[in-house]
């Protein structure tokens, strides 16, 4: 099939093909960046009980009553520790941040508000807390209830969801398999990293870039020796590729006027490849199928040859579908986009949507200034070497100026 298409509509129809991987359980030291699948639970309350959110004095904001009310200290709450302490009328106890607020006391009065005379046993309240009654008082549950579902299937765990699911005593924790991805190249011009290339020959570089996007994604790369423009050797490379990877990424091969061999070769091993043009730039050309091996399907996304093209496609198909494949919901896939100014003029092609590589910086008023790179010739390999975000400019625009308004993407690393 050869049409056009948008990036959404090509996007949509690969998620909407792929399997779902099988889950295993970890360690939590070997939790971070991974997908989680299974749904978790706050054990108990937390905090687990009523404490104090500062160094002060736990009182009843009822004695705050008057001009500079003094109260006796009864004693001092530490944190760790469970006090027999009662807070009755008049009265008031030394507290520490963390600490259980004794019984009869609903407020903290920070320390600095306080004069202590340790003579008389006495503190005096210079200032009532603005937040009123349970002023610094942390709740037991406000911020999660026992039982509450905190985590949910298809979440990215983080530091932050590692810390949490320490604070539950999670040591084990069950997440979806990480992805094996099987990168593919062909062609007779390609030589590998340590290969002197000769006169019309390329050293394979799209393929250890790949590697290291499937990797920044959270997936397990193997990176297949570059396939000879042979039959035979381009469909043994893809029959291995395909036997043991759960997707194949392939580079090269699936522009018009390509060699012949590869497309026919992926178009017979997955029953009907669809080649698609796509309305963008860089990167127009895509290939999309799924092989049935061994009972199992097996995407196969060829993007373009091209790095800078392989690149933006990589963030706009692959990055989404190996994050689909571990359970993230569909929706919450899709590149994230913000506003930006515009720090000068570019001039683009009207036909197509084109991405410009380039970096944020400070802010013109409420929104990032985006500052496109000079150079966003697609044969320039070092286009993406520090950039931050795709700017989008869509299809119809010719030129846009400085101080215009542009959409973002932000490239996910």
């Amino acid at each position: 099939m050869k049409r056009f298409i948008t990036v959404e509509e090509a996007r949509q129809q690969i998620l909407e093909r792929l399997p779902r991987l099988s889950t295993e359980r970890i360690f939590l030291s070997q939790a971070l960046g991974r997908i989680l699948a299974e749904s978790v639970e706050a054990p108990t309350d937390s905090p687990r009980f009523d404490n104090s959110a500062r160094d002060g004095y736990a009182l009843r904001f009822d004695d705050l009553e008057g001009d500079r009310p003094t109260l006796s200290v009864i004693g001092t709450a530490a944190a760790g520790t469970i006090s027999d302490l009662h807070v009755e009328p008049g009265t008031a106890a030394r507290i520490m941040t963390g600490a259980v607020v004794p019984e009869g006391a609903d407020t903290i009065v920070m320390q600095e508000y306080c004069e202590v005379d340790e003579d008389a046993g006495t503190v005096t309240v210079l200032e009532v807390p603005e937040k009123g009654r349970g002023a610094w008082v942390r709740k037991a549950g406000e911020n999660m209830a026992a039982g509450e579902a905190v985590l949910e299937p298809g979440a990215r765990l983080g530091a932050p969801e590692v810390g949490l699911l320490a604070s539950f005593g999670r040591s084990v924790i069950e997440v979806s398999r990480r992805p094996r991805v099987a990168i593919v190249s062909t062609g007779d011009e390609l030589v590998e990293l340590d290969q002197e290339p000769q006169p019309g020959q390329i050293i394979n570089s799209n393929a250890y870039m790949l590697e290291a996007l499937v990797h920044q994604a959270g997936g397990e790369a193997v990176v297949l020796p570059p396939a000879a423009d042979t039959e035979e050797a381009v469909r043994d490379t893809f029959e291995q590729a395909l036997q043991s990877a759960d997707i194949v990424v392939s580079s090269g091969g699936v522009s018009v006027g390509d060699f012949d061999i590869t497309r026919e070769v992926v178009d017979e091993l997955t029953g009907g490849m669809n080649f698609w043009k796509i309305r963008m730039k860089p990167g127009k050309p895509l290939a999309f199928g799924t092989a049935d091996t061994d009972g199992r399907d097996v995407p196969l996304i060829g993007l373009p040859g091209n790095p800078n093209s392989c690149f933006v496609c990589f963030h706009q198909f692959v990055r989404p579908a190996l994050a689909v494949m571990q359970g993230v919901a569909r929706d919450g896939v899709v590149p994230r986009r913000l506003d930006a100014i515009l720090a000068g003029p570019v001039q683009t092609t009207p036909k197509r949507r084109v991405y410009l590589s380039g970096t944020l910086r400070g802010r013109v008023g409420d929104k990032p200034e985006f500052v496109p790179f000079d150079n966003q010739n697609s044969g320039n390999l070092r286009l993406f070497c520090g950039a931050e975000a795709f700017g989008v400019c869509e299809e119809g625009v010719a030129r846009m100026e400085a101080g215009d308004e542009i959409a973002v993407e932000l490239i996910e690393l």
